[in-house]
């Protein structure tokens, strides 16, 4: 459903992230939705990193990296799509901060941590880091189907403040 090459491990070439998602006969939980990591070893070959990333097995849609928390690496955000045989309900969207050491590619989930609203946040469809008040961090802003387009600050890489909605009008 969603796919990003960044730069995880500082060495010059791009991994990739690949999101899992779709409807089928299988619930949320299920091992078909679990996402994929795979480092590019420089030349273009790519392999899976089991253990790069938390399970995550959840239908989800979008994948954004950002140094939110300034420590000079990409962490991302995953955005839950649907609950497939539960629609209209939201799945789980994540905050992964990149805990990697040379040589060993490693992404937590902070999400619970930093900001447990953005569990449970919405459909997601899209998403975006930019630095929407002009602090020099970068905040999310997130949308999804049948919710209120989202604004997240930024808390100096400490914590993210409640979300800050934009109702849509009808008509």
């Amino acid at each position: 459903m969603g796919a990003l090459f960044f730069d995880a491990d500082k060495d010059g070439d791009l991994d990739l992230y690949v999101v899992s998602g779709g409807i089928c006969d299988k619930k949320n939980g299920d091992s078909v939705y679990q996402h994929l990591f795979f480092i590019n070893d420089g030349k273009g070959n790519f392999t899976a990193a089991k253990n790069a990333i938390p399970p995550i097995n959840t239908s989800g849609a979008a994948v954004i990296a950002a140094d939110y928390d300034h420590d000079g690496d990409l962490d991302l955000f995953i955005g839950g799509r649907v609950s497939p045989g539960e629609y209209p309900f939201a799945p789980k969207s994540f905050l992964l901060r990149n805990d990697s050491k040379k040589g060993a590619i490693k992404f937590t989930d902070v999400t619970k941590e930093l900001c447990p609203k953005l569990q449970n946040i919405g459909m997601v469809t899209s998403a975006l880091w930019t630095d929407f008040d002009n602090d020099g961090w970068p905040d999310l802003i997130i949308a999804g189907e049948f919710m209120p387009i989202s604004f997240i600050n930024n808390e100096k890489g400490k914590s993210f403040a409640n979300p800050l909605t934009v109702a849509h009008s009808q008509g």
